[in-house]
């Protein structure tokens, strides 16, 4: 299956291509954002080797994906997808936005329509993300989009002298149809 570009109200969300690189390193290179990855990229060529090594071929079992996502022909943010055990339909998430964009509704609109493509297209069961216990936007975004958390696991990253706790936060198919229903039904009432 080859990836096609899904498309918003106000977003266009596309699989990576070093085309954006230097716009995504604009805002991954910004502590308000590397402050919740695992290792800072200290150049665009360390992000450039990162990608490079870490992206396979889309929908490969075990693999790894990067979509951005654009306002016009401005990269605001990126989701990364983990399609790890493929036999169990179960994949992993993860997004950050370029901070001028976040609280805008374009985090929520850009994830919500890539689960869609992920249960709706794909049939995954279960779309799960890792998460700093301290990132309070991404758990409420989490939140919003139905995911549960399923687990609190302490000292699981170490950064800057400290250890971190992490959450981990799962969202099921039937979850998403019943979220997708209740969203639909309130539109027609409201």
């Amino acid at each position: 299956m080859q990836f096609e570009d899904i498309k918003t109200d106000r977003l266009l969300i596309r699989e990576y291509s070093d085309h954006y690189l230097e716009q995504l390193f604009e805002y991954r290179s910004d502590p308000r954002v590397y402050i919740w990855y695992t290792k800072k990229q200290e150049s665009v060529e360390d992000l450039k080797e990162y990608l490079k090594s870490n992206i396979t071929e889309f929908n490969k079992d075990n693999g790894y994906s990067v979509f951005v996502i654009l306002l016009g022909d401005k990269v605001i943010g990126d989701i990364a997808i983990s399609y790890w055990d493929y036999n169990n339909e179960r994949s992993a998430i993860g997004y950050a936005i370029r901070p001028e964009y976040q609280r805008l509704g374009y985090g929520y609109e850009a994830v919500n329509a890539v689960l869609g493509f992920m249960f709706d297209v794909m049939k995954r069961n279960r779309i799960q993300a890792g998460v700093d216990y301290n990132n309070k936007a991404s758990i409420g975004l989490l939140k919003k989009l139905g995911f549960k958390r399923e687990g609190y696991f302490r000292q699981t990253e170490y950064k800057k002298g400290e250890w971190k706790d992490s959450c981990l936060y799962a969202i099921l198919r039937e979850d998403w149809v019943k979220n997708k229903s209740l969203i639909i039904h309130k539109g027609k009432i409201g």
